[in-house]
């Protein structure tokens, strides 16, 4: 009867053992659940941080790109203004160098019909001088000798 006492007392530690080994192993899965858990959090985490940091850097990067789109679009539209502002410039200097040209020419158009006067009235003067010379001398060869 002592063995069968015996053995009911080892049955009963076995159980208790075992019962005890199961909330062991129990506990043992639910810390290792939890140290799961909390590496995929840990993990979940760390990508919600590189993908917040993509993020940013693409959002940088976007800007930086929409800046320097607007520059270059506002440096041409400067390089054109300019462009334009030069071609005006020119412009506006033949206008006023042709005009120039016109007013010499309309002033030495009248400096030659003012010039052709004077030759003109000088010429007429002349020939009156002439004229009035040449009668003075005519009759001279006809006097009272012969």
């Amino acid at each position: 009867m002592n063995q069968l006492r015996e053995n009911a007392i080892m049955n009963k530690l076995d159980e208790t053992t075992k019962a005890s080994v199961k909330r062991a192993a129990a506990a043992a899965l639910k810390v290792a659940v939890a140290a799961k858990k909390a590496e995929a959090a840990e993990s979940i985490k760390s990508d919600m941080k590189e993908v917040h940091k993509a993020e940013k850097q693409e959002t940088s990067d976007a800007i930086t790109e929409s800046v320097d789109k607007y520059a270059r679009d506002e440096e041409r539209k400067a390089v054109e203004r300019a462009v334009a502002h030069v071609e005006r410039i020119r412009q506006k200097k033949l206008e006023v160098h042709s005009t120039a040209l016109k007013e010499i020419e309309s002033i030495k158009v009248e400096a030659q019909k003012k010039h052709d006067e004077i030759n003109k009235a000088t010429k007429d003067a002349t020939d009156k001088a002439i004229a009035k010379a040449s009668k003075q001398v005519i009759g001279l060869d006809v006097g009272p000798n012969h």
